[in-house]
């Protein structure tokens, strides 16, 4: 996912709130102090069970409705979202750029 983020060639900002939340996510994740809580939530009319009423819930629920508009919205007649020709040229960039990097640091570790 951070790979995904990184060559997604989005906005700086955007990147960097996508990072922030994954990087949140995964901590929280992995606290082992913190679970899934299960049973009836007693204070609501709906007796909603409680894990519906988590973050966790919400973040798969919207993560989900996101990821289905991402794709419908690649259907879309007349915008510019279908970029697949795009593709070659930004892969050779990509590929030159790592190149120019790698002989730029050679090129001051020998001096």
């Amino acid at each position: 996912v951070v790979f995904l983020f990184l060559i997604s060639k989005s906005a700086r900002n955007t990147m960097l709130f996508g990072l922030s939340w994954h990087v949140y996510w995964m901590m929280s994740f992995m606290n082992p102090a913190h679970g899934v809580e299960y049973g009836i939530e007693q204070g609501t009319e709906a007796r909603l069970p409680k894990w519906m009423l988590t973050e966790y819930f919400v973040v798969e629920v919207t993560t989900v409705v996101g990821g289905v508009i991402a794709v419908l919205a690649t259907f879309v007649p007349g915008v510019r979202l279908r970029n697949t020709h795009f593709l070659a040229d930004d892969l050779s960039k990509f590929t030159h750029e790592i190149a120019d990097i790698w002989e730029q640091a050679a090129d001051y570790m020998c001096g």
